[in-house]
């Protein structure tokens, strides 16, 4: 009898050891399986450093000073011309008024200056609401490149796997507009 307990125990010595070698198959495997993926939240962690500093190497404060004094160069210079097309209307529309005053006594002549007088009256108008909305416009290109400006002064450098990061977002790109 006590051999037939020792071969008992024996045979369940192996069916245990058999389970237990399944378990590290299967727990191999799982490890296998976890090492992969933190592999690639690895990778995908180094792809998004790469990336923030490509990012910050394009984006210094350098290049922000330089796009910034070629922005507000580019607004000035728009802004003188368009001061001074707004002279040249205005000098036109004395001229016009003059020319009706000088010639109030010929109907045929005031009624030509009345139509070209109104023609330039409306080109002005056109004119001034138009260069109002662009004037407008860069300035709020300027709001929005100094609020870019403020955003990237306090860009914080702790990575996320599921942060795109600032260089994804569209109201930190710089070139819109």
């Amino acid at each position: 009898m006590e051999i037939y307990i020792s071969y008992i125990i024996t045979g369940l010595s192996l069916i245990t050891a058999l389970v237990a070698w399944i378990a590290k198959l299967k727990w191999s495997q799982e490890f296998s399986k976890a090492k992969e993926e933190i592999i690639k939240s690895k990778v995908a962690e180094i792809d998004f450093l790469k990336s923030k500093i490509n990012y910050l190497e394009k984006f210094n404060p350098d290049s922000y000073g330089k796009f910034f004094d070629r922005i507000r160069k580019d607004l000035e210079e728009t802004i003188d011309f368009l001061e001074k097309k707004n002279d040249d209307y205005k000098t036109q529309i004395r001229t016009l008024e003059g020319k009706l005053k000088k010639y109030r006594l010929d109907k045929e002549e005031i009624k030509k200056t009345r139509y070209e007088l109104d023609k330039i009256l409306n080109e002005y108008r056109k004119f001034k609401e138009k260069s109002e909305n662009e004037i407008q416009s860069f300035k709020n290109i300027q709001r929005n490149f100094e609020k870019n400006i403020a955003r990237y002064d306090k860009l914080e450098f702790e990575p996320s796997a599921f942060d795109d990061g600032p260089y994804s977002n569209p109201n930190l790109d710089i070139h819109k507009e």
